[in-house]
């Protein structure tokens, strides 16, 4: 199971969400949280030390959205880290959601760590490109031109 932390201040207060979050970690494969967010819950100091806090509580992949600093996983004991994509920001809602949906699309093809990332920063880049929350999601085609580089038309 997937979890992405999605914090929302307004929502509940951070030693609540916290406490909440960390009742389900035992239940999650793979954790999405924010720099932010993981700064709000648990004041992480050392993003690495962080993960693997997290991660001992039972999740077996912490991945960490960093935003225009790129991602990182920590899977196993072990940390993979992925630079951003540069593009021309229009709209940011839908990135977190795209992130997440190409990191898990590549880990069911059999990804690397790395690659996970650099696809989950390529659907988070493309998401943000365009205004609205999917209407910049491109296609299979359209994200393996963007992660090799290829500029194509209608782009």
């Amino acid at each position: 199971m997937s979890f992405d932390v999605n914090y929302r201040a307004r929502l509940w207060d951070p030693v609540t969400a916290r406490t909440e979050i960390e009742r389900v970690l035992e239940h999650v494969d793979v954790l999405f949280v924010s720099a932010e967010e993981a700064d709000a819950l648990w004041g992480w100091d050392d993003e690495q030390a962080g993960m693997a806090e997290v991660a001992a509580a039972g999740p077996d992949e912490v991945v960490l959205k960093r935003g225009s600093l790129g991602s990182t996983v920590w899977v196993h004991g072990e940390r993979t880290d992925a630079a951003p994509f540069a593009v021309r920001e229009a709209d940011p809602i839908g990135a977190g959601d795209a992130f997440a949906a190409g990191y898990l699309a590549s880990s069911l093809r059999g990804g690397t760590p790395h690659d996970r990332l650099r696809t989950a920063n390529g659907m988070g880049a493309l998401c943000v490109s365009t205004l609205g929350d999917y209407e910049g999601l491109p296609s299979a085609q359209e994200l393996a031109d963007f992660l090799d580089n290829k500029t194509t038309l209608g782009r």
